[in-house]
């Protein structure tokens, strides 16, 4: 198979680079929408949020290992808000989905308490893509179910996955509505932080897939990184969250903007330092050029290679990695478990036409 995919890049080798390397927007146009801003630094306290997950899936159930960090930079020094928790996912259904969105909820978790001594607070990613990609059908039928007697589970400013979906169980409901409720629970924390963040909450994303300033091909992130070279952003667009949601319809929308709440979102791209990377920043709330400059000032003082230190220490230090998730499942002992994978992995190691299989 190697021979023949080599064989076919040879073929379309120049048409290939050519599609890699076009933008196919007018660098003109791309310098009308950049301000360029050589930012300077304040003496503002930021806050960097990120978290971490690792997952192990077996025939009868799946463990994971989460954690969250938040660590505020101020001219004071440097603050630390960390969680983590180890459990089984359960019920034993949508794992990988659901253990993301405990990272998430964790996250929402950490940013909850430290966000008051800080400045700016600076979630890794996209808010958008949060709350549109994770949102389950059925969601306002299963709130309607669980009543009033998951409200306080669902609202509790701290993580109670499990406790959560115990209760859920015990009440009747199904292993879907179980993933709507853990989902309305990190709306809930989601819009709670927003409130208490307001003005000050930016979401930063290292890359993406927008396209809302040059409507394609290539996502606007890669043409402003391509065709700008200093510091500086692009002119802001104001959306509302709402406008995000145009697939969801009917109760699960409304369900959506009850928990989280509707609210106005600035958005724009910018660089921090030459030839460093162009970053994509959701910013809560309607934010002037003026404002823009000033989060750039911000970051100026915490900027490291062009990307902000809060965010980089805090994605490191929550970091999941193999090797942890090996002591864990060292120390429980779990590896005579089956993944449900060994048949696959002694057919890939047998030679061929051993054991039944020609290849």
């Amino acid at each position: 198979m190697l021979a023949e995919l080599l064989r076919v890049v040879a073929e379309k080798r120049a048409e290939l680079l050519s599609r890699i390397r076009s933008v196919g927007i007018p660098a003109s146009e791309v310098r009308r929408l950049w301000v360029s801003y050589e930012p300077s630094a304040s003496p503002a306290s930021v806050c960097g949020v990120d978290g971490s997950m690792n997952l192990r899936e077996f025939k009868s159930f799946a463990i994971f290992a989460i954690s969250a960090e938040a660590v505020t930079f101020s001219p004071a020094g440097i603050r630390e808000a960390r969680l983590c928790d180890v459990d089984v996912v359960y019920p034993h259904y949508r794992p990988v989905e659901r253990v993301r969105l405990y990272m998430l909820t964790m996250e929402a978790l950490a940013a909850l308490r430290a966000c008051d001594g800080a400045d700016v607070v600076l979630l890794d990613g996209s808010l958008i893509s949060n709350v549109v990609r994770h949102t389950p059908r059925g969601l306002a039928s299963a709130l309607a179910l669980a009543g009033g007697e998951l409200r306080g589970v669902v609202e509790a400013e701290e993580f109670n996955a499990r406790e959560l979906a115990e209760r859920a169980v015990r009440r009747g409901c199904s292993e879907d509505d179980v993933v709507c409720l853990e989902y309305a629970r990190y709306l809930t924390l989601l819009g709670r932080l927003v409130k208490r963040c307001a003005g000050r909450l930016v979401a930063v994303a290292k890359t993406s897939q927008s396209t809302i300033y040059f409507g394609g091909p290539k996502p606007d992130m890669a043409v402003f990184e391509k065709l700008t070279r200093g510091p500086g952003f692009s002119r802001p667009m104001h959306r509302r969250l709402s406008d995000s949601l145009g697939r969801l319809r009917g109760p699960d929308r409304s369900a959506v903007l009850s928990a989280v709440g509707d609210f106005d979102l600035t958005i724009f791209h910018f660089r921090l330092a030459e030839g460093g990377p162009v970053l994509k920043a959701e910013a809560v709330g309607r934010w002037s050029e003026g404002e823009v400059m000033a989060f750039l000032d911000s970051l100026a003082r915490y900027s490291v290679m062009g990307y902000p230190y809060p965010l980089r220490r805090a994605h490191a230090d929550s970091d999941v990695r193999e090797r942890d998730m090996e002591c864990v499942l060292r120390v429980l002992g779990l590896y005579a478990e089956e993944t449900g994978r060994e048949q696959h992995a002694a057919l890939a190691a047998a030679p061929r036409g051993v054991g039944g299989w020609a290849g």
